[in-house]
């Protein structure tokens, strides 16, 4: 049994090889390898493109695919997780799920699904970091090396991206995220381990003021995660400074520098509507790389590699 819950439950070498192979086979015919296997599609909170990705990616694959919503299902008649885990395992191959933590994703693989896959919970969303990485290898032609900036809320998204690219020798890597809404001291403890560990650069702060030069690579996400509001009803206050716009990329651009966004945005918030719209944005390439990483970590997974 397999789950990838969190981006380092692949190896950074099946990372990278992920990833090539999404390039590789990107426009080709591929092997239906998911013929007689059964995909489960699970959503408790809202999807656009990852919903999107993983279906056509079983579809294409050949797998035969269910697709569930919690107010759906026997839990709103008192039914247990764990027994609709238990009952979901005698038919389903995979799971790809979208909930609200590791656990609630545990539960599934524990009962015995043989494969569950993170579509988002609260802690990580480790899909999206293989089409963010993937979308940097296409337009660098590498991973190794490049410099890139994460500015913005320190959530799921930038949790993935970070512990990723620590992973990635010779990336130099800088996060500013508002004191409040950074990082918890475990993830940013490990993701320092893991940069000393494979060689790469980590900085981490919280004044939008002390930028770095010559980024590679500009990345926000949205300050709302799913479109939620902030309990702290002032929350924007913590968040001035920290758009991108013009004044920001004229401090850290270089010649060749790109936008990244996982999308949704919020345009005129976390990001400059025109900027969001740029010709070195590269947000709609990102969102279109989340199929073929999809399909790639489907078949990687299923052919154990």
């Amino acid at each position: 049994m397999r789950r990838i819950l969190s981006i380092l439950d692949l190896s950074a070498e099946q990372f990278q090889r992920v990833i090539d192979e999404a390039i590789d086979n990107e426009g080709r015919a591929i092997q239906r390898c998911l013929e007689g296997k059964n995909v489960g599609i699970w959503f408790d909170q809202p999807s656009t493109r990852t919903r999107t990705a993983f279906t056509l990616a079983s579809s294409i694959l050949g797998a035969s695919i269910v697709e569930y919503k919690r107010d759906e299902m026997q839990l709103t008649t008192g039914e247990s997780l764990l027994d609709t885990a238990k009952v979901l395992a005698q038919f389903l191959d995979i799971l790809v799920i979208r909930g609200e933590s590791f656990s609630q994703l545990q539960t599934f693989s524990d009962a015995g699904i043989p494969l569950v896959i993170n579509a988002l919970t609260d802690e990580e969303h480790p899909t999206q970091a293989l089409a963010d990485y993937m979308t940097l290898k296409q337009h660098f032609g590498r991973l190794e090396e490049l410099r890139i900036l994460f500015i913005g809320d320190g959530g799921n998204i930038a949790t993935s991206l970070m512990l990723a690219g620590c992973r990635l020798c010779g990336a130099k890597l800088h996060f500013i995220t508002p004191r409040r809404y950074g990082f918890t001291p475990g993830i940013i403890g490990r993701a320092f381990e893991l940069a000393k560990e494979y060689g790469a650069h980590l900085e981490y702060h919280h004044d939008p003021g002390k930028l770095p030069r010559n980024v590679d690579a500009v990345y926000t996400t949205r300050w709302r995660s799913l479109g939620k509001e902030k309990t702290d009803p002032d929350w924007r206050k913590d968040f001035e400074g920290f758009q991108i716009n013009g004044e920001l990329l004229a401090q850290v651009s270089g010649s060749n520098t790109v936008i990244l966004h996982d999308l949704p945005a919020e345009r005129g918030a976390e990001i400059d509507a025109a900027i969001l719209d740029s010709t070195y944005s590269l947000v709609l390439q990102q969102a279109g790389n989340k199929l073929a990483t999809a399909r790639s970590l489907l078949g990687s997974l299923v052919n154990h590699r």
